[in-house]
C-alpha cells in the first residue's frame, strides 16, 4: 500500500483482501478440536460468482457510506476518509479570492480581480496580476466603458402608455 490517493478499484481491492482475511481466519478456527455445537445452516457456494458480486457490493457500500470529505482551504483539497485512511486529493478549481491585494501571496489556482478584469494565478505569487511575468493569466477580460451622459440632462418624453387593469385590491 502507498500513500497515494487510491481509487475505487484500489478500494475495492482492500476489501477483497479483507474478506480474503476473514475466510482464513474462519477456516482455521473451524480446524481447531473443541466442543462441537449443533450443526449450523448449509453454506452458500462461494464459487458463485453473482453471490459473490453482491457481497463485494454490500462491502463497497458500508465503506463509502461512512466516508467522510473535507477541506479546510475553501476545496482547494479534499480529505476523504474511507476505511480509517485519509486521502488528500488536489483539485484543479479555481478559487475566489475577491480583489487583489499587494500584501497576499496567493497560490495557484486562486483567482482574482484586478483593473475590472479576473485574473488567476498560474504558480504561487506576491505580484500584480497585469505587471510583466506576473504569473497570472488573464481569465475574464474588462469590458469597454459605456457612453457617460451629461449631468442634468435628460432625453426627449415618451408617449403615454396605455392604462393598465385594475389590480385586486389588498
Amino acid at each position: 500500500m502507498t500513500d497515494k490517493p487510491q481509487t475505487l478499484v484500489d478500494a475495492i481491492g482492500v476489501c477483497l483482501a479483507l474478506g480474503q482475511r476473514c475466510l482464513a481466519e474462519v477456516r482455521a478456527l473451524a480446524r481447531q478440536p473443541g466442543p462441537q455445537g449443533p450443526p449450523g445452516p448449509a453454506g452458500k457456494n462461494a464459487a458463485d460468482i453473482e453471490l459473490f458480486k453482491e457481497y463485494i457490493d454490500q462491502a463497497v457500500a458500508v465503506c463509502l457510506k461512512a466516508a467522510t470529505v473535507t477541506s479546510s482551504d475553501g476545496g482547494r483539497t479534499l480529505h476523504v476518509m474511507l476505511a480509517g485512511r485519509i486521502h488528500e486529493i488536489k483539485t484543479a478549481v479555481p478559487i475566489d479570492c475577491g480583489v487583489w491585494k499587494g500584501d497576499v501571496n496567493y497560490e495557484c489556482g486562486d483567482a482574482v480581480s484586478h483593473g475590472g478584469s479576473i485574473w488567476i494565478a498560474q504558480q504561487d505569487t506576491d505580484t500584480r496580476p497585469d505587471s510583466v511575468d506576473s504569473h497570472w493569466r488573464l481569465s475574464v477580460k474588462r469590458g469597454r466603458d459605456g457612453k457617460d451622459g451629461k449631468p442634468g440632462e435628460r432625453g426627449p418624453i415618451g408617449a403615454k402608455g396605455e392604462r393598465g387593469e385594475r389590480g385586486g385590491g389588498f
